[in-house]
């Protein structure tokens, strides 16, 4: 299997397990985080396409559809020790990031859209599942005001135009892919956040 295949299946799974963990801190029930699972996991992509006038993939492939139940099962078993794997799913959760957002990035190109194109896809496709879980639960969403999500998105889909422009190559692909990859861990690790303004102002 293609190496960004299986990357997008882990990174479904992570999305997966999010959405669902989010669900039982709201005290929904088992439809209810079937729901958030799938929204999560699915929803970035499934705008995509259809601003693309396309089928999503997991109409047509199954795969992902077990990994967003795998995700949900995993979700539920894990729930009362979240905080101890948590670690460790925030790594699988930043490949996601990357990869959905390097796949926005290229299905914007095979549209024949421009810069903000892709920018807006490689977002689009990295944060819109958990707005839109968001919002199904009447929050803020997150990337508004919390942790250093979306910005990596941005810059990939920045870095994902100049390779596009002057160095269409796998590798220079793979290296970006990479490098926002470690952007994402150094994020986390070192608890950057976004600027906002002060409260008392």
């Amino acid at each position: 299997m293609p190496p960004l295949y299986i990357l997008d299946l882990l990174g479904t799974f992570a999305f997966a397990v999010y959405g669902s963990h989010v669900a039982q801190t709201k005290r929904l029930d088992l439809f209810g985080i079937i729901a958030c699972a799938f929204v999560t996991g699915f929803g970035g992509g499934t705008i995509r396409e259809l601003f693309l006038n396309t089928i999503p993939t997991y109409f047509y492939n199954s795969t992902y559809t077990v990994v967003v139940f795998l995700g949900v099962v995993f979700s539920i078993l894990t729930y009362r020790y979240f905080a101890s794997i948590r670690p460790y799913m925030l790594w699988i959760d930043a490949l996601g990031l990357v990869t959905v957002a390097y796949i926005g990035a290229s299905r914007a190109v095979e549209a024949g859209l421009g810069f903000i194109g892709i920018l807006i896809f490689a977002t689009l496709s990295a944060v819109g599942g958990g707005v839109l879980r968001d919002i199904l639960i009447r929050e803020v969403p997150e990337v508004l005001y919390q942790d250093f999500y979306a910005t990596p998105a941005i810059v990939l889909g920045v870095g994902y135009y100049i390779i596009h422009m002057y160095a269409n190559y796998d590798w220079a692909g793979y290296i970006l892919l990479c490098t926002i990859f470690i952007i994402r861990i150094f994020a986390i690790k070192l608890r950057i956040q976004m600027w906002k303004p002060n409260a008392g102002i």
